[in-house]
């Protein structure tokens, strides 16, 4: 079942601009430095309207999570204090614990970026694992098919079928043409 995409309001459009910048947005309140997330246009602990952000450092811990649709749901607590839902990824569910570390990344997103940014243009899985990690002699290259599967799985109406992320057998992937 394909995720459906978030719809930015005036109050989260910061947020989004920061995933899309790989950086993590929090709200802080411009009197009185409370963090907030989800983001509010009005401070609950003052009543101010004044709005600030703070780049969160992306570490926290698993405060709860449930498995659903093969996905690992998760509420993480941040060590700024604040909550926020998010899949882990490169964890099997028997492995996930209460309290257990975690960091955020955007490595499906920068995947999706480069090759949506290049129409029709063929990614080997080394250069996905160059542009994302900047060393890849570390990583195994199937980490790239692992992604590749969850994004279909959040994007194609039939991950099996799909419209828009295509395998170039024996070569690597590819986003859908403009032309198609």
């Amino acid at each position: 079942m394909p995720v459906i995409p978030p719809v930015p309001t005036l109050d989260d459009q910061f947020f989004w601009d920061g995933v899309a910048e790989g950086r993590l947005l929090l709200q802080r309140c411009g009197d009185c430095g409370v963090l907030r997330h989800p983001p509010q246009p009005m401070c609950a602990a003052c009543g101010s309207l004044a709005l600030d952000t703070v780049e969160a450092s992306g570490r926290g811990t698993v405060f709860t999570w449930l498995l659903s649709d093969e996905r690992i749901a998760a509420v993480v607590a941040l060590d700024e204090g604040v909550r926020l839902v998010s899949n882990l990824v490169d964890v099997a569910p028997a492995d996930v614990r209460i309290g257990m570390e975690v960091e955020l990344t955007f490595v499906e997103f920068e995947i999706l970026n480069a090759l949506a940014r290049n129409p029709g243009r063929v990614f080997t899985r080394d250069m996905l694992l160059t542009r994302i990690w900047g060393d890849s002699a570390y990583r195994d290259p199937r980490t790239i098919d692992v992604h590749i599967r969850h994004l279909r799985e959040k994007l194609e109406t039939d991950a099996k079928d799909p419209e828009y992320l295509f395998t170039v057998r024996g070569v690597g992937y590819r986003f859908r043409d403009e032309a198609r």
